[in-house]
Parts: structure tokens; sequence; C-alpha cells
């Protein structure tokens, strides 16, 4: 049994108060000469049995005190380095990568290494735009260097860095796990 208000958080309906955002819109929106959100390339999750985990769930869901799963965790390793696109804009940085994992409900993302300076800022939206989180800051930097998401609807994302030429130091930002979710609050409401 889950509480409304965990309820209304998983639902996306609530905001998580410990994932510290700052109301800055996405350097790419106001920036001419960027490159359009066409041109920003995409990374694929695998696909993985979906009919598998359901059936996993329906024996999970009846015994008490097991978590309910709402998706899959796709373990992954992509950071500036290694995928996305960097452009240098009046010698600051903006990097961005897309994540597509079809058939998803929502999406969310983890970090094992999240490190900004001052004045960065990174951002997670649709590539509709109609849903963004963020901007994560260097408020969100812990000592262990990990940090997630909340959850964002749609099956594809759009990961967008912007480091300030004066940055006291290279942003570090490395994703390990794109979360594939395929159940949602309704669904537990049935059980």
């Amino acid at each position: 049994f889950l509480s409304l208000p965990i309820l209304l958080l998983f639902a996306g309906l609530m905001p998580i108060k410990a994932q510290l955002s700052q109301p800055i819109d996405p350097k790419s929106f106001s920036l001419s000469g960027t490159m359009t959100l066409q041109d920003v390339p995409f990374v694929q999750m695998e696909p993985f049995d979906l009919v598998a985990l359901q059936q996993e769930d329906l024996v999970l869901d009846s015994e008490p005190g097991n978590p309910f799963r709402f998706g899959h965790n796709i373990d992954v390793d992509l950071n500036m380095q290694n995928s996305g696109t960097l452009e240098i804009i009046k010698d600051s940085k903006l990097w961005r990568l897309g994540i597509s994992s079809p058939g998803a409900r929502t999406i969310n993302l983890t970090f094992d290494q999240y490190n900004l300076p001052e004045g960065a800022t990174l951002h997670v939206y649709t590539p509709d735009r109609q849903h963004i989180i963020g901007a994560f800051t260097h408020l969100n930097n812990q000592a262990d260097g990990q940090f997630a998401t909340t959850l964002v609807r749609g099956d594809a994302v759009i990961l967008e860095y912007f480091e300030p030429h004066d940055a006291d130091f290279p942003g570090e930002i490395n994703l390990t796990t794109v979360t594939h979710g395929y159940r949602g609050v309704n669904d537990y409401a049935l059980q």
C-alpha cells in the first residue's frame, strides 16, 4: 500500500523535494546557430523480454513486502567522451545526447559520475519539449558522485549539458542506467 504522496510522486504529479532544480531553461532553446533537435544523435536501448517481466510481476505483486517494479533497468556507459554531440559556442560547451527506449511509458536516468562546476546546467527533456526536468546544477553534486532523475513521460529523452566558458573545472557526467518504465501508478492501483 502506497500513501497518497508516494502515489502522486510515482505518477509524476508531485515534485521530488530532494531533487533540487533551478528555474533555468535549456541553453539550446535560446541559442541561435546550435544544431537542431533532428541533428542530436540518439542511442537506442536494447530490447528486452517484457512478457517475461510481466509474468514475474504477476507473482511478485502477489507476495507481501515486494516493492512495486515499474521499470526495467538497462545498463549503459554514456558520457561526453563517447556519445552525443559537443558544440563549442563562444568558448562554452553544449553537449546533447538522445536516449530512445521504444515502448517505454517513462524513462528515468541514473548517473554514477555527476560533478558539475558552478554555472553549468543539466536538463532532460522530451524531443517535443513538452516535458522538461532541470536545470540540475552543482547544487546536486554529491560526495559519492551519484545522481538520479525523476520519471520523464515517453519513450525518448534528450540530455543537455551546458558548461560556461569560465567554469572552474570540466564537468563530469556518466550515465550508467536507463530505466524503461513499463508500468504506472494505475497498474499498481489495480492490484
